[in-house]
């Protein structure tokens, strides 16, 4: 992980953004779960204070958020590549496998003398560079 900036400037835009984020979900509260909007919205309002008082007080949380988002951001990366893996190109590997099928042309045949792929040579046109994809 880069270098964490703990200036004024950084600490003050995490705390207005947080409280933001505490606003909106008291919001959210606001229409079934009444009990639960005055702590969110008291949460939101320091994070608002301290945002214009003194962001510096900010520093240990805004340190451990970070580092816990950069685990988070390993984590669901992580878990996307094994579902990704596991459900897309392991299936279609095992059904290679048992259709026999060989498109990279990988199985070792002893009897052949040589695996060199000789290329057809083809009259090239000037036409055939224009709009190649």
């Amino acid at each position: 992980m880069e270098k964490l900036n703990f200036d004024k400037i950084t600490l003050r835009k995490f705390a207005i953004q947080m409280g933001i984020v505490f606003l909106v979900i008291a919001s959210l509260f606001y229409i079934k779960h009444r009990e639960v909007i005055l702590p969110i919205a008291i949460l939101s309002g320091l994070f608002f204070l301290s945002a214009s008082i003194s962001p510096l007080l900010l520093k240990p949380l805004y340190y451990v958020w970070m580092k816990f988002t950069a685990f988070m951001g390993w984590l669901i990366t992580s878990l996307i590549l094994a579902v990704i893996f596991y459900l897309i190109f392991t299936p279609i590997g095992l059904l290679m496998r048992c259709l026999k099928k060989d498109p990279l042309d990988l199985k070792i045949e002893k009897s052949k003398p040589t695996y060199w792929q000789i290329k057809v040579s083809k009259e090239y046109n000037p036409l055939d560079y224009e709009k190649q994809f």
